[in-house]
């Protein structure tokens, strides 16, 4: 540990107020549906008659509590992270002047508002979910002029950004959706806010990031190999992402292949351009790697479930959930670990060298996402096992949990160089 805990230090950079706010609410948050979850299944898994174990009775939600943990990690979780990101590297991008620290500060305090007050909410009642709902909404909308403004300022290209900006319009499209879907008891509401978080908000948007960054972070660490990114790309994911979001939104799951099959050629097809088989060191580049290969592994489930129905194997998607987590546990999870914990080691001025412990960290997350999966997969043939699902939740609270002591204690002190930020 380098110098004094302080609030000069904490609020020195977007990242910094973020990363750490993001991390302690991801644990809380789904340390909240990991108990929700228990008290719905324990009974039945331990088959017992303990009152100790019955007595309480499940924990309710104020609103269908797949739907509550489905808006908590789409919207203001990953919130944290996608923002304290971008509102430091979009500057840097388009080579503008830096966010000031009065507006990342006050775009943080709302997104604190927000996403507490959802949570809250889940507990208090509906009144209280809308009027977090209406918070995030309004921190989106802030967080959105914000990059914009950068966005406007410069004459760099921007087709990256564009989409990116694009993907928050959406977001707020989808808590527009979750607020009618709160409001109502709407199924279509709550359904639509879903599936703009999923396919109109975080694929495309994270894709970009990805887009841009891995091909640098892989030539950086590899002498010789020069940066590398098809051309078209990024338009080719966000149309197939914009196609998925509409047959999604159609309630055409039969369909669903047409979208994903092209997701997963255009992924995998800039995966080879970027030479992955490259990226076998340093944790912090394997760990990216890590997060694209759940993304395959999330399209190729889509792809097989959507055929089996369309060509009638099966009546229902013989998958469940399975994809969908791979997707957000998986790829969107593993994605966030490793670029948090690879931004507060660099502007920390303690260099781009994972400690044995937070390697460690990284190959235990793995177990997250694969025991959230496998219930779902296995489920299809013993339905007895889906229940088991909810144990990856305690697996993310201590992953999760492990990575502020190892990582996010340096988003609190000063840089190590003494450099500002």
């Amino acid at each position: 540990m380098t110098g004094p805990v302080s609030w000069k230090s904490f609020s020195a950079a977007p990242h910094r107020v973020f990363f750490f706010s993001g991390g302690l609410y991801s644990v809380l948050a789904v340390a909240m549906w990991t108990l929700q979850q228990y008290s719905l299944y324990a009974p039945l898994i331990f088959s017992t008659d303990s009152q100790a174990v019955t007595a309480a009775g499940p924990i309710l939600w104020s609103v269908p509590f797949p739907k509550g943990h489905g808006m908590l990690m789409l919207y203001p979780l990953l919130a944290y992270y996608i923002f304290g990101f971008l509102l430091v590297t979009f500057p840097r991008w388009l080579e503008t002047e830096e966010i000031p620290r009065s507006r990342y500060l006050g775009l943080w305090g709302l997104l604190l508002a927000g996403s507490y007050t959802m949570l809250a909410g889940l507990l208090l009642g509906k009144t209280v979910v809308l009027l977090g709902l209406g918070l995030t909404l309004a921190f989106y909308l802030a967080g959105m002029l914000t990059l914009g403004g950068v966005y406007l300022r410069t004459s760099q290209p921007r087709s990256q950004q564009t989409v990116m900006l694009t993907g928050m319009l959406m977001a707020q499209a989808g808590l527009a959706a979750g607020m009618v879907g709160v409001s109502t008891d709407s199924p279509g509401a709550y359904h639509a806010m879903l599936a703009l978080g999923k396919y109109g908000f975080l694929l495309p948007l994270i894709f970009a990031v990805v887009y841009r960054m891995v091909p640098f972070f892989t030539s950086n660490v590899s002498p010789g190999l020069d940066l590398r990114r098809s051309r078209f790309g990024l338009q080719l994911f966000t149309g197939f992402s914009f196609l998925r979001l509409a047959l999604e939104l159609a309630v055409m799951p039969e369909y669903y292949w047409m979208a994903d099959l092209g997701l997963l050629a255009v992924l995998l097809w800039e995966m080879a351009v970027w030479r992955f088989w490259r990226a076998t060191y340093p944790p912090l580049l394997v760990v990216i790697y890590q997060a694209l290969f759940w993304f395959v592994v999330s399209l190729t489930m889509y792809v097989f479930q959507s055929l089996a129905l369309f060509a009638g194997w099966s009546s229902q998607p013989p998958f469940g959930l399975g994809p969908l987590h791979a997707l957000v546990v998986g790829g969107f999870g593993t994605l966030l670990l490793g670029l948090s914990t690879r931004v507060t080691l660099g502007h920390s001025g303690r260099g781009l060298a994972a400690s044995l412990p937070v390697s460690a960290m990284f190959q235990l997350w793995q177990l997250v996402p694969l025991s959230r999966v496998l219930p779902e997969i296995v489920g299809y043939w013993h339905p007895q096992l889906l229940m088991h699902g909810f144990w990856a939740g305690g697996g993310w609270v201590l992953v999760m949990g492990a990575w502020l002591p190892l990582v996010g204690h340096m988003l609190l002190r000063p840089r190590s160089d003494g450099r500002p930020g």
